[in-house]
């Protein structure tokens, strides 16, 4: 291996005292528990790394270190300095423009010669044509011991876990990615703006390759880098047109085809799957339960990675969660049939019928009994959804990107989208979300309306959600509304079981099933918007929720509504109140632009009148990004509230509160015909 030699840099505190405070209390629960934890296992447990890092070493994984990403990048990324306050996330530098608070001070930092380096490594590993990899080994073991010191690398802990693995150099290359955003920023205002958007594709093709590796974490971490990068890649063609020719859309287009990125290589991370076999092998006795003196203790660590303190109070709660857990054997088997169930589901299109009619065997799963399970590969089957809306992201950027290629060229909008083949595009892709295969909806504003004699054609509005509501995960990051969504859409479903449906269609509701319901249903909203139990924000969210329940069900003069569609409009309350408390701004378009929008899961037309977070379609142009940034000028940075803070890069630690057990079964085909409800680029994925 290539030696690494890397300048001091700057020393991250807050990095230094959390690695401090795990390995404090790693040891300390060890104590508690007579050391049990570390003496059964530590050999197995490195085996199990050595699995996961073997993965790197096969034949299709083999490249020269001179293509190795990680040894080019991270070096560079280790002697970066800290972004300043107004650059402090992805979704702050890219709102950034001359002119604006905080520019200067950003600008400075992003020509210094320390982040110059870092940009030059950026736009080598992330050229299309470069064929690099990523594959640095999880563990220090084959780091660079520089690396190690800066946290450039994935801490597996003592003794190693890879289920409470950390991956401090995603944090840096958020860094990295704020930086992208200043220098595109930067480039476009001076003239350059195809070396700005191209500054973009570079950063798309490195998210890129972070999606080949082995966990969960660093998957979704690249599925939501990708798709910023798309949303600025628009932006920036949006914002500067008039310093690139149509060439230079064309081949940005061209820069980001299927063939090049190659999503349908993605395949589902392996290394949480040996992450589960390795808690079940160190936490359980063979052939017997699990070992009460080292599951509390490991699972603790694996439930409080990103937040140390909480580590004793998590292995009392896991404690006492192993009484009713399953056995080893049983464990094993459950393990196997959720992730191959999921492999074979990997390979199928989401409108199949076994898709979109039957449960998973995750869905099946008592998750209670398999909380190990349900807790350490859980949040993998977010990835069918996710890789969905990013092959949905990379089509509709194509087709915008044709679009303004075509404006560019002849200096007027094409009159139907069809006009945009074959001189700027090679083929009209169709939407990923129709199960039609229609193409992306286009039109232009004030254009072909029926209007009467004596009106005229009226511009186009457009709510844009704004995630200012704080939907936080364990780790006090924010993830997406739609899952409060689909929470809310299930309870509705149950609730209506419990009250016409057990009635027969009469007017007494069973009142112990409701309350069980909404006792269950409430620890579920709480993890998503309140896992502190702090101001009690699911608690009233869930309060009117029901409110609205009530009424609709008393309402009609004695007409209820099918179950379905009592589903439908339960879920339309939920995304009005999560409206209400994310707040929005109204956008009107004329005919200068036009509009460009998937279906989304939910598949219906609904011509981009509401998106963003709650929003209703997926809006590919005019970027959101463009039209939030020209609100923000108009208005005032005051209207963002808590959104101008978003971080839609921050990563979820491990569910800490025990499982909660899942409906029988999921109504598959209305969840796959209810919108995913995020706007592209801006939301946590």
């Amino acid at each position: 291996m290539t030696a690494i030699a890397i300048s001091p840099g700057r020393w991250n505190p807050r990095r230094a005292v959390r690695g401090a405070l795990v390995a404090l209390a790693s040891a300390l629960c060890l104590v508690v528990s007579g050391g049990a934890a570390l003496a059964q296992s530590a050999p197995d447990d490195a085996a199990f790394v050595q699995r996961v890092n073997d993965i790197f070493t096969g034949r299709d994984r083999v490249v020269p270190d001179a293509r190795r990403a990680d040894l080019v990048l991270l070096p560079k990324l280790a002697a970066m300095d800290a972004p300043p306050a107004s650059a402090s996330t992805p979704l702050r530098a890219a709102l950034l423009v001359p002119g604006s608070s905080g520019w200067s001070g950003a600008e400075v930092w992003a020509t210094a010669e320390p982040q110059k380096a870092a940009l030059e490594a950026l736009r080598t590993v992330g050229d299309p044509a470069g064929r690099f990899a990523f594959l640095q080994p999880y563990g220090a073991t084959g780091v660079s011991p520089a690396l190690v010191r800066a946290d450039l690398f994935t801490d597996l802990g003592t003794p190693p876990i890879l289920a409470a693995a950390r991956f401090g150099y995603l944090d840096a290359l958020d860094a990295l990615a704020s930086l992208a955003h200043v220098e595109a920023t930067r480039l476009a205002f001076a003239g350059e703006a195809r070396q700005g958007a191209d500054l973009m594709v570079r950063w798309i093709v490195l998210s890129r390759l972070i999606a080949d590796r082995e966990f969960f974490v660093e998957k979704r971490w690249a599925d939501r880098s990708m798709r910023m990068g798309l949303e600025r890649l628009r932006d920036i063609v949006h914002e500067h047109a008039e310093h690139m020719t149509d060439a230079d859309i064309r081949e940005l287009a061209r820069s980001i085809e299927a063939r090049t990125i190659m999503l349908d290589r993605l395949r589902l991370p392996r290394g949480d799957r040996v992450a589960a076999e390795q808690v079940i092998a160190r936490a359980f006795r063979p052939g017997g339960g699990p070992d009460g003196s080292v599951f509390g203790p490991t699972m603790a660590r694996i439930a409080s990675a990103e937040r140390p303190l909480a580590m004793f109070g998590e292995a009392a709660r896991w404690q006492d969660a192993a009484t009713g857990h399953a056995g080893t054997f049983d464990a094993i088997d459950e393990l196997r049939d959720v992730y191959d169930d999921w492999v074979y589901r990997w390979d199928l299109s989401p409108f199949d019928d076994i898709m979109r009619t039957r449960p998973s065997d995750f869905e099946r799963m008592d998750a209670a009994r398999f909380s190990v399970i349900h807790t350490v590969v859980g949040p993998v089957r977010e990835l069918f959804k996710a890789r969905h809306r990013l092959i949905a992201e990379f089509s509709g950027t194509r087709m915008a990107l044709a679009a303004a290629a075509f404006q560019r060229r002849h200096s007027m909008l094409p009159d139907v989208f069809a006009a945009v083949r074959p001189n700027f595009t090679p083929t009209i892709e169709p939407d990923p979300f129709s199960e039609a295969g229609e193409s992306f909806h286009y039109f232009v504003p004030m254009r072909g309306q029926a209007v009467g004699p004596r009106e005229t054609p009226r511009p186009h509005t457009m709510i844009i959600s704004l995630p200012g509501l704080e939907v936080k995960s364990t780790d006090d990051d924010r993830i997406t509304a739609d899952a409060l969504l689909d929470v809310l859409g299930e309870m509705a479903g149950e609730m209506y079981d419990a009250t016409v449906g057990a009635s027969g269609g009469g007017a007494t509701p069973n009142l112990a099933k409701l309350q069980e319901i909404s006792n269950r249903f409430q620890e579920r909203v709480d993890q998503i918007v309140d896992p502190e139990g702090e101001g009690g924000e699911g608690a009233r969210l869930l309060q009117r929720f029901g409110q609205q329940f009530m009424q609709a069900l008393g309402g009609g003069g004695g007409t209820r509504p099918t179950k379905e569609a009592f589903v439908a409009m339960a879920r339309e309350t939920a995304r009005q109140l999560l409206q209400e408390q994310s707040g929005s701004i109204t956008i009107t378009l004329d005919d200068s632009t036009f509009v460009l929008y998937s279906v989304g899961p939910q598949g219906q037309r609904n011509w981009a009148r509401s998106v963003g977070q709650g929003g209703e379609d997926l809006l590919l142009w005019p970027p959101m990004l463009s039209l939030v940034r020209d609100e923000l000028a108009h208005r005032g940075v005051a209207i963002a509230g808590a959104w101008i803070d978003y971080q839609p890069m921050a990563r979820p630690a491990p569910v800490a509160r025990e499982p909660v057990e899942p409906s029988e079964r999921r109504r598959q085909e209305q969840e796959r015909t209810t919108p995913r409800r995020e706007g592209p680029g801006l939301t946590p994925f």
